[in-house]
């Protein structure tokens, strides 16, 4: 296994592969060059494209507080090993931030704010717009619902997740058709189309494990490689 990354990290970086540690994201390499973490990450081809173009843009525009994506030699975001995806990163701190404290919720949030506004301007072929997004996804999740509540009513028995359903379905339902009333005539589908022109994003899973935080206090952003091209929110 150790010689599939020493050739991940030759033929695909360019880098001398000295020493490697493995972690829960995935391998820490020492190399000829400095540290970096190899990982397998979870996305397509698109989104790691549009990761990669996130990341140089908030380096751009003056938001460091991310780990750095290095391209292949060949100049992708990622390497293909035996159709297996490959990333290379800087690695980040290791502290992890406590949840549950006031104080650093919000300097999460301040991040938050500093990485949205550091998109501006970005540009990414990889980027895909759906005016409609969220108003569908809310139809269709209504439709789903509606769905089970009508296989269940067929099958006349009820185990303890079809009770809950029963008992939730009517207030579910209408909430979701009063948010997808509120999407529509907030002007989602023209904040949508004002963001793709200015350039933005959506982290999607700003939290937890993709939060970082240096000894200095400084919050580090991860996990980027399920970013899309949506209104940028928590």
């Amino acid at each position: 296994m150790e010689e599939i990354y020493e050739k991940i990290m030759r033929e695909g970086y360019g880098l001398q592969l000295r020493h490697g540690t493995r972690t829960r994201t995935g391998l820490v390499c020492r190399t000829d060059r400095g540290l970096r973490e190899l990982k397998k990450p979870r996305g397509s081809t698109d989104s790691l494209r549009l990761a990669f173009d996130v990341k140089k843009r908030l380096r751009e525009n003056g938001f460091a507080n991310i780990s750095r994506c290095y391209p292949t030699l060949e100049g992708e975001p990622f390497y293909r090993q035996d159709g297996t995806l490959y990333i290379l990163e800087d690695v980040l701190p290791q502290g992890t931030l406590a949840e549950d404290c006031a104080e650093t919720f919000l300097q999460g949030a301040e991040t938050l704010g500093e990485m949205h506004a550091a998109a501006k301007g970005l540009a990414s072929e990889a980027a895909h717009w759906e005016k409609n997004r969220l108003p569908q996804l809310y139809a269709k999740r209504r439709s789903e619902l509606a769905k089970v509540r009508r296989r269940n009513d067929k099958r006349g028995s009820y185990d303890a997740i079809d009770l809950l359903l029963l008992q939730y379905y009517e207030p579910y339902m209408e909430r979701a058709a009063e948010a997808e009333e509120l999407l529509c005539r907030g002007g989602y589908a023209e904040a949508v189309a004002r963001t793709a022109q200015e350039g933005g994003f959506c982290h999607n899973a700003y939290k937890g494990e993709a939060l970082r935080q240096e000894t200095d206090g400084r919050i580090f952003v991860g996990n980027f490689d399920k970013c899309s091209a949506e209104l940028p929110s928590l």
